[in-house]
């Protein structure tokens, strides 16, 4: 993971598109509940140091940019490990707290009861 950490920060976030980069990040996410917390860390440390270094270069000079398709399938490929690495550690820390997703309270919608009462008229 170091390894991958180094390449990523001396040749831009373009190198996520790699196999060899690539393939070890998602393989440790796929690994997720059964690694240590430091890889764990790390793994979400270089996650979001990508998606910050995709954003610096999509902001910058266009003559820096480079390839657009391989910089867009840079960021969608960043933004996925980050975005998985996320709800990997949201599940970890909701099985810790002993709540499950199920018994979370819903966002948004309306209740029952208010589906049911007829509308008011505002005459």
């Amino acid at each position: 993971l170091e390894d991958v950490a180094s390449r990523l920060a001396a040749g831009g976030p373009q190198e996520i598109t790699a196999h060899e980069n690539f393939d070890l990040l998602y393989t440790v996410l796929r690994h997720f509940d059964s690694v240590h917390g430091r890889v764990r860390t790390k793994l979400l440390e270089t996650c979001c140091s990508l998606v910050c270094q995709m954003v610096q270069v999509l902001t910058g000079p266009a003559e820096e940019r480079g390839d657009g398709p391989v910089l867009r399938n840079a960021l969608r490929m960043s933004v996925f490990l980050l975005a998985w690495a996320i709800r990997r550690a949201d599940r970890i820390t909701m099985d810790t707290v002993g709540l499950s997703v199920a018994a979370t309270p819903r966002k948004g919608g309306t209740s029952k009861s208010r589906k049911n009462q007829p509308a008011s008229d505002a005459s």
